[in-house]
């Protein structure tokens, strides 16, 4: 990087920022969950007495730590690679992989953020509720599913914008 950093490597520390941010707020998710599901285990087992929330509300904080967590694994480097094939290739050639795969991972994420969010869009005009025994709104995880689909997409535009840097630079990365 050079020694004035220009738009591009704001824009893209500002997202990598945002994504860290969210994804270290979102791991406390996890507490909740695992109180949760051990309180279920407990009454259910012990007592006999289940409760009739504890795995709808389970599945939403799975859905939030899921799809929230999704782009801050971008940010660590900590998604599934094929390592095999990373560590014997340069770091040009992974970084020329990556730009060539990122088109498709742009247009996947793309859909899925535009289809989210007509769902959300639906889900708060009809009022949606799960049809379950603890019956909520869906609204809100639809919502949820929308930004995380969001923040991954422009994770993934960040990524893009540091390795198309890593690229015009001459040193080998």
């Amino acid at each position: 990087m050079s020694e004035r950093k220009g738009w591009s490597y704001k824009l893209s520390h500002y997202i990598d920022m945002i994504n860290s941010r969210v994804g270290r707020f979102i791991s406390f998710f996890l507490l909740p969950l695992t109180f949760i599901a051990m309180y279920e285990v407990i009454l259910r087992y012990l007592f006999s007495k289940p409760t009739i929330w504890a795995w709808d509300i389970n599945v939403q904080l799975m859905v939030v730590i899921i799809v929230l967590g999704g782009p801050f694994t971008l940010v660590e480097k900590t998604h599934v690679r094929l390592e095999l094939l990373v560590s014997r290739l340069s770091g040009r050639a992974n970084t020329i992989i990556e730009l060539v795969l990122s088109p498709i991972l742009v247009f996947i994420l793309g859909v899925m953020t535009w289809y989210s969010g007509v769902e959300t869009l639906d889900a708060l005009r009809t009022n949606e509720i799960i049809s379950a025994t603890f019956r909520v709104t869906v609204f809100p995880t639809k919502m949820i599913v929308f930004v995380g689909c969001f923040l991954f997409l422009i994770q993934v535009i960040s990524d893009c914008i540091r390795n198309i840097v890593k690229l015009r630079s001459p040193v080998d990365n």
